[in-house]
């Protein structure tokens, strides 16, 4: 049992590093979200901090003739905010 332990608790890490970062938005995931929700040329995307977390944010040109900021939670996804002009 004792040489076991270890190795469950390691699996078990392991397991959960893997989950964590399979939770995590790619930058193509938020660009593919961000042009759902508004349909338009992509301007840039790119990681930053808002508010101390890190986001993707996500700059369209719309096709209502607006410009588009959309902004994600990197390790969630969630929509954390977005703008348009």
């Amino acid at each position: 049992m004792r040489k076991t332990l270890p190795l469950l608790i390691a699996a078990a890490l392991t397991l959960a590093t893997g989950l964590a970062q399979a939770a995590a938005m790619t930058k193509e995931q938020a660009i593919e979200q961000a042009q759902a929700a508004h349909p338009g040329e992509l301007i840039k995307a790119y990681q930053e901090k808002l508010k101390g977390k890190a986001v993707w944010e996500v700059q369209i040109e719309g096709q209502d003739g607006k410009k588009w900021e959309i902004y994600y939670d990197v390790a969630s996804g969630k929509l954390v905010k977005e703008e348009g002009e």
